[in-house]
């Protein structure tokens, strides 16, 4: 099985000009949000988001905690993509709030901040795939620009087995088609993912191929958002410092 998406993986085909092992081009842009702590935007072919942080801020809880509490909201925009039932939405927005936090909360050093409560919003404006993975690169972003001091930045991935073919970057048609999926977010400068979300069937070769190809994405898309906290205004502390 993995020698079939090697095989595949070297064919350059036209899907939106890119071949099989080609992301999307990104654009990563902070400081979006003015009243949070920090912000960022991204950008991956028609798929946009809006991430927000605020905080730490004293948690209201009488009880002390020896790290800070975090909270994830994924929401999508009404004009956002696809039509969906409210309560359809409202279900995957849940479940994307959950994948969220746990991609996010090893890389944050929580016990820096005590009784605090740090506070994670996403707003999806369009999506065309890859809306989550978006989120946990853009709000990984936002975090180093608020200053929280966290482990690494995390980058995230996803990819799509379509027949014989692996898919990475998959857009919302290639979704559609899918017969299993990988979302992979990783740590590179940890050597660490974070969290994998496998769905459908993969033979194991198969899914440590996918994971490879995700692994190199997020390498590529770690650098550019090294470069984008660099170019950034200088709002981060230097407890973000990665």
């Amino acid at each position: 099985c993995m020698g079939r998406v090697n095989r595949f993986k070297s064919i350059a085909m036209a899907r939106d000009g890119r071949q099989f092992e080609e992301c999307r081009p990104a654009f990563l842009k902070t400081a979006i949000v003015t009243q949070a702590a920090g912000s960022a935007y991204v950008e991956t072919g028609k798929t946009k988001v809006v991430c927000a942080v605020y905080g730490p801020t004293e948690t209201k809880k009488s009880v002390f905690t020896d790290e800070a509490g975090l909270t994830c909201d994924f929401k999508f925009a009404p004009f956002a993509g696809q039509d969906r039932k409210s309560n359809l939405r409202s279900f995957e927005e849940k479940d994307l709030s959950v994948s969220l936090l746990e991609a996010l909360s090893s890389s944050i050093r929580l016990e820096k901040y005590p009784k605090s409560t740090i506070d994670i919003y996403v707003m999806v404006l369009e999506t065309d795939g890859g809306a989550l993975s978006a989120a946990i690169t853009g709000c990984s972003l936002a975090l180093a620009h608020a200053g929280i001091d966290v482990v690494d930045l995390v980058a995230s991935c996803a990819a799509s087995v379509v027949q014989d073919n692996v898919y990475l970057d998959p857009t919302a048609t290639e979704q559609q088609m899918q017969t299993a999926s990988v979302l992979l977010s990783y740590m590179p400068g940890q050597k660490q993912i974070t969290q994998l979300i496998q769905t459908g069937d993969m033979d194991v070769p198969v899914m440590l191929e996918v994971s490879d190809l995700c692994i190199d994405a997020c390498s590529k898309i770690y650098q550019n958002m090294r470069k984008c906290l660099k170019d950034s205004p200088a709002k981060q502390q230097d407890g973000a410092s990665v």
